[in-house]
């Protein structure tokens, strides 16, 4: 025990003392027994009435400064939703892991029975819930990305249902990282041009990873906070399986409505999406186009030999006998016949016909909007995503900056992505995602 409190030791002394420790973030895992512990052990301390409703802090992300909240008494009472993860690391966790009187007084009071690994009394200052349970480390193969608003009740059962058989110990930031520490030394902070560095990204590209898990719930959606739009896209970048856990039946309702009202196919491995009608729509019109300059040309060079026919006819018809002239006139006579009946309304009949052929499609992609030039195409601001991830906020304005520099022009394709994920439940990256390679360089 005396080895495992020297390694926990050295890990809640930072970046440095981990490193020594041998302990990467990919190790900072905990598995679902310890998983459902933890929450037992949360749901004793609340039916003791240890947790109070503190207001929350709520960022605009855009706002230099964070303003707080207060979060639903009904919803923190209730053992189905209980008090937020924000609540439970505040008073839960940190005292829980600090190593002070203060943590051996709340494990008497609140639960009175040991869990495996590490006893909290024992525990070194500013270790971390998994560390605590696990000083030896537990590699990490799934990733749960989730709000801190959700309650840990509600959480902890949407987590628990979609707990892959095959993933033995997931990274959950709130109990993976030590939640004592300054912020900088898990998150972007002094880090911010250089997001390798980052605990997520380390977790997300380590061999051992295997699998994310999306934890949504109505008060909740993962959209709003820039930190899981940026987790989904690095587990995007990374090829991994990401599914979907939690309460999608709004969410789905808003994506549905989406497509349908712009007459849109999400699909994530395009980067851009452009109305398929107007391309349909411009296609076809140069078809036409094309054929009608095509038959305009026959016509001309029916018309010149027609020429080329009659006037040797007109000049030398009184020199020449009547039977060597009757059949360059009956020759001339078809063409110029030929041009005057046919040709000329077949210019006419080619236009029909291409737009019989060509007119059906459009109407099907839905391009009425587009027939006349003069009627202006809607603009991206007009065709929205029911959410944007440059919208996300965050509690730091630093973090949603740089989380916004690092994701860049594929905002887009992030926001199709999430679509994607709410309609379907699962995406699977396991191969390259579009060949790009990994890189994150501050633009």
């Amino acid at each position: 025990m005396s080895q495992q409190r020297r390694r926990v030791s050295l890990i809640s002394q930072g970046p440095e003392g981990r490193a020594r420790a041998n302990i990467t973030a990919s190790q900072w895992g905990i598995s679902k027994p310890q998983f459902k512990e933890f929450v037992n052990e949360v749901f004793f301390y609340q039916r003791k009435g240890l947790f109070e409703n503190v207001p929350l802090p709520h960022s605009s992300g855009r706002a230099r400064q964070c303003s707080y909240y207060r979060y639903s008494s009904e919803k923190f009472n209730d053992p189905k939703i209980g008090p937020t993860i924000y609540h439970v690391t505040q008073q839960f966790i940190r005292p829980r892991t600090k190593g002070t009187f203060l943590g051996r007084f709340l494990r008497r009071r609140s639960i009175g029975h040991d869990g495996d690994g590490l006893d909290a009394t024992e525990a070194p200052p500013n270790s971390s819930w998994a560390l605590m349970k696990n000083p030896s480390g537990l590699d990490c193969d799934l990733f749960v990305c989730h709000s801190w608003s959700a309650g840990i009740f509600e959480f902890a059962n949407h987590l628990l249902k979609a707990w892959p058989d095959d993933c033995h110990a997931a990274y959950i930031c709130f109990l993976s990282n030590p939640q004592n520490l300054d912020a900088k030394c898990c998150y972007l902070g002094c880090v911010a041009s250089n997001l390798q560095s980052n605990a997520f990204y380390k977790v997300l590209s380590s061999e051992s990873m295997k699998q994310m898990i999306v934890i949504t719930s109505l008060d909740a959606p993962i959209y709003q906070r820039a930190w899981c739009c940026f987790e989904v896209y690095l587990a995007m970048k990374q090829g991994l399986l990401i599914t979907m856990g939690g309460d999608l039946s709004t969410l789905r309702q808003l994506v549905r409505e989406y497509v349908n009202a712009n007459n849109r196919t999400i699909h994530p491995s395009q980067p851009k999406l452009m109305p398929a009608d107007q391309v349909t729509y411009q296609k076809h019109k140069a078809i036409v186009q094309t054929m009608t300059d095509l038959v305009a040309l026959v016509v001309v060079l029916y018309a010149a030999i027609s020429a080329c026919l009659l006037v040797p006819v007109i000049i030398l018809e009184d020199n020449l006998p009547r039977a060597v002239v009757a059949p360059f006139r009956a020759i001339s006579d078809a063409f110029c016949g030929l041009v005057v009946s046919m040709l000329f309304p077949l210019i006419y009949v080619t236009q029909l016909v291409w737009s019989v052929v060509s007119w059906p499609r459009i109407f099907l992609d839905g391009s009425l909007r587009y027939i006349e030039q003069e009627v202006p195409i809607e603009s991206d601001k007009e065709k929205r995503f029911p959410w944007d991830v440059r919208r996300a906020e965050a509690s730091v304005q630093l973090d949603r900056m740089t989380i916004l520099r690092a994701i860049g022009d594929d905002a887009e394709l992030v926001n199709e992505m999430l679509a994607d994920l709410v309609l379907n439940k699962t995406m699977d990256y396991r191969s390259p995602f579009l060949g790009r390679e990994i890189s994150f360089v501050a633009h």
